[in-house]
C-alpha cells in the first residue's frame, strides 16, 4: 500500500534488544500520505510482534490523521512447529 511510507531507514527490531531503544529507532519512521483517515478502519497486518513497538508507531502515526486502527498479527515460531 502507498498510504504509510518509511521516512527513514532502520535496523531490523529483532537486533535492538531493549524497549526504550526498539522505542526510540522506530518512533517517527513512518508518515502518512493522505491528509485526513477520519472516520475510516484501517488494519495494519504485520507478521510478527515482539515488542509492539513498530505497530504502536504505525497506530500512532495513523490516529493522528484521525483513522479508526486495528491490528492484526501471525506469529510462528519453531516449536509450533
Amino acid at each position: 500500500t502507498t498510504l504509510v511510507r518509511k521516512t527513514r531507514a532502520t535496523p531490523p527490531m529483532k537486533n535492538i534488544h531493549t524497549y526504550e531503544d526498539k522505542k526510540n529507532t522506530i518512533y517517527g519512521a513512518f508518515e502518512v500520505t493522505v491528509d485526513s483517515l477520519v472516520g475510516k478502519r484501517v488494519t495494519i497486518i504485520d507478521d510478527i510482534c515482539q515488542s509492539g513497538t513498530t505497530l504502536i508507531e504505525l497506530a500512532r502515526v495513523l490516529k493522528d490523521k484521525g483513522a479508526i486502527v486495528q491490528a492484526l498479527v501471525a506469529t510462528k515460531t519453531q516449536s509450533d512447529v
